[in-house]
């Protein structure tokens, strides 16, 4: 990715470093999903012409900075737009429409309502259900 950087170190404190991602315009393949992305590097030749910046001039590195094609992309978990969890497994792909498996307390609880059982009289609870719905 295409980025600016500097290292403010006028003050007598620490050095601050500082980036940003420079976007441009989504490409066309990913414009249904965003109308921006960031500006692709293509390749090693385009990234040491970015970072050689003292002798590639302005003009020919603002060329560089374009909608690119070479982005591929898949469907992942909802739970990626949660700043709050960062687990690996977020990015690997899902199948869309796959019933989700449930987290092992939901497994727990379904097991427990499983296990019916008789009250005194002998009736579950689906048999007092169904006769208060009688009544």
């Amino acid at each position: 990715m295409a980025g600016l950087f500097d290292i403010c170190s006028h003050t007598s404190e620490k050095p601050v470093y500082s980036y940003s991602i420079i976007t441009v315009d989504a490409d066309k393949s990913l414009s249904w999903m965003h109308d921006r992305m960031p500006a692709i590097l293509d390749g090693e030749d385009e990234i040491q012409k970015w970072l050689n910046y003292e002798e590639f001039p302005l003009n020919n590195a603002l060329t560089l900075i374009k909608p690119k094609s070479c982005l591929a992309w898949h469907p992942v978990a909802t739970e990626v737009g949660n700043t709050r969890i960062q687990l690996p497994h977020l990015i690997e792909r899902i199948e869309l429409g796959k019933p989700k498996s449930c987290a092992a307390s939901s497994n727990l609880m379904m097991s427990w309502l499983g296990k019916r059982k008789p009250n005194d009289t002998g009736a579950t609870d689906d048999d007092l259900v169904k006769k208060e719905k009688k009544l």
